[in-house]
Parts: C-alpha cells; structure tokens; sequence
C-alpha cells in the first residue's frame, strides 16, 4: 500500500471520528477500493468463488471498523484495515470449502464450535448469502446508490430474521433458504408448500421491512 494512500486512510477514519460525517467512508472506500479488488482477484483466481460476493463482505467489514474505530497512540488505522482485511478472507476461504465459519457474514457475530446457523440473527453459515450480492436488496427493498447499502440490508436482514424466528418458524425457513440462494421452486419441495403460499408470506416480509425502515429513519 502506498505511503500516500496510508496516509488519506488515517486522515478519513480520524475526520469521520471526528465529524461523524459518512461523506469520509466514500471517501476511504475510493481509496480503499483497488487494494481490496486486488486482494480478492488473487483470493478467487483459478476458483468458482465469487469475486462480488467476497468484494462485498469485506467492503461491509471495512464499515463496521470505520463506524467502530477510535485513535490511539501508536496504532494506525491502516494497519487495522490491513489485518481485517486478511482475517476476513480467511473467514471467506472457510466457509466455501465448507469448513465452520467463524463469523456470521449477516450480523458479524463470532460463533461457537458445531453451529450451522448464527447464533444471533439466525442466517445459514456455511451456504452463500444471497444478500451479499445484492439480490437481496433488488428483491425486498430499494436501491441504494452508495457504499453503505449493503450494510443497511444486512442490518434489516438481521431484524426481520429475530422478529420472525420464535412467532413464525416456517417463514423464518423460507427467509434462511433464500438467504442461502434457493430459488421459490426448490423453497417450495424444500418445506413442501405451494409458492402462492410462500409469495404470500414474503409480502409480509416486506411490510416487516417497511416498519424497519420507518423505525430506523425516525430512530
């Protein structure tokens, strides 16, 4: 990584400590950008992985250690942003070979040994997460133009799967597997219900999505 680009990265995440200012992560994320493509390139060459779907989850990682981050003596950000980074495609690397998964590439929340579904928010660990890669997004909410939207649907992800787990179980199967890349024929033979049925269960995703919206704008 250049002198010059360390030296911008330090400046954003000590600005947007600072001001509290989401205009500085776009600004780190240009930046940030080329050394992220080039590390996931070299992770997926020669492989079937994803090259969006691992760009993204770092770039969502990259978030939650800008909004976290706070100075201290003698550690720089960059170097911060340096290890996750490598740490994060490891993760990556784990669950596609399909050895456990450490961290929930939903919520972020370390897991306990043997587990297949986060222990938190629910989602699959060891399957791709449909989200990732923006289809989540396309399907359920509104497009969102800048870096953060990945995240926001992550959070809302996160939401709607604790709100429907203990009231609505068979929703909360249909929400795993299309979070895991089902299509609504295989949900359908899946948990054997007919796709009307289905489709009239993710509406009322949708409206659960609506009031999470509206809760998180006036928040």
């Amino acid at each position: 990584m250049p002198q010059s680009v360390m030296d911008f990265i330090d400046t954003t995440a000590y600005q947007f400590y600072t001001t509290k200012d989401k205009k500085y992560f776009n600004e780190f994320v240009k930046h940030a950008t080329p050394i992220i493509q080039r590390m996931v390139h070299k992770t997926c060459a020669g492989s079937s992985w994803d090259v969006d779907e691992l760009f993204s989850i770092l770039l969502a990682d990259m978030w939650r250690l800008f909004n976290r981050w706070e100075p201290e003596e003698g550690k720089k950000f960059h170097w911060l942003v340096l290890r996750q980074l490598k740490n994060k495609i490891i993760n990556y690397v784990h669950q596609v070979r399909g050895r456990p998964h450490r961290v929930c590439n939903v919520c972020n929340t370390k897991q306990k040994d043997g587990v297949s579904e986060c222990i938190e928010c629910g989602a699959f660990l060891r399957l791709p997460d449909i989200m990732i890669s923006g289809t989540f997004e396309t399907t359920y909410t509104a497009h969102h133009p800048d870096y953060l939207g990945d995240i926001a649907n992550r959070q809302l992800v996160t939401k709607l799967l604790r709100q429907v787990k203990d009231k609505d179980p068979k929703t909360y199967k249909i929400l795993q597997l299309m979070l895991a890349g089902c299509s609504k024929s295989e949900i359908s033979r899946e948990i054997n219900l007919a796709q009307n049925a289905m489709n009239n269960r993710i509406r009322k995703c949708r409206k659960i999505i609506n009031n999470l919206v509206k809760e998180t704008n006036h928040g």
